[in-house]
């Protein structure tokens, strides 16, 4: 008997899905593979274009992470089968109902962001502005910088806001190469 059925997920999203599990379970949340658009947000009566509306009942994000059973992120794989011609009425969905969108290719799969995958780097900071937000509201006096956190519920101390120390560690010696261009309290450093 002849095999009818497909995989239901590429090599490439096979691989996005794992990583997508892993920070998923530190987290609380759920990642969904193939999720239709109109099954994930309420489109009827949104406002929406007649095209757009037309095309959330049919298409679906390759992956969704849920959290509180509800759509949080959306994440496209652009891998070598990728049709872009729908790109933009995705991302115009996803503007519309403010879930923000990650992009990712076959590259961001073995890229390493120290000891993150890129894939589960864009994943975590998410949780890192909700953090930020959870703390400061939308202050405009307070500017979001990924590079002051240093821990979020659901992640260990090697969580990628350790890299705030990193980066600082590299920073040290050009910034005291060059502290001789500077006067004043900022020299005495």
């Amino acid at each position: 008997m002849e095999d009818r059925f497909r995989p239901l997920v590429n090599r490439g999203e096979s691989a996005v899905l794992e990583i997508a599990r892993a920070v998923c379970e530190a987290t609380g949340t759920e990642p969904f593979a193939k999720m239709r658009i109109a099954d994930a947000i309420r489109i009827e009566g949104s406002g929406i274009s007649d095209s757009l509306y037309r095309y959330a009942l049919s298409a679906h994000f390759d992956f969704l992470v849920s959290k509180d059973n509800k759509a949080y992120l959306a994440i496209e794989f652009d891998g070598t089968g990728h049709d872009a011609r729908n790109d933009a009425k995705k991302a115009a969905i996803c503007d519309f109902f403010q879930l923000p969108m990650i992009r990712v290719k076959e590259q961001h799969l073995d890229a390493k962001v120290f000891e993150d995958t890129a894939v589960a780097f864009f994943i975590w900071q998410l949780f890192c502005v909700d953090a930020f937000l959870e703390q400061y509201g939308h202050d405009p006096y307070e500017p979001y910088d990924p590079a002051f956190f240093v821990s979020i519920p659901g992640k260990d101390r090697n969580f990628p806001f350790m890299y705030a120390e990193r980066w600082r560690a590299k920073l040290v010696r050009p910034f005291r190469q060059a502290v001789g261009r500077f006067t004043g309290r900022l020299a005495e450093l």
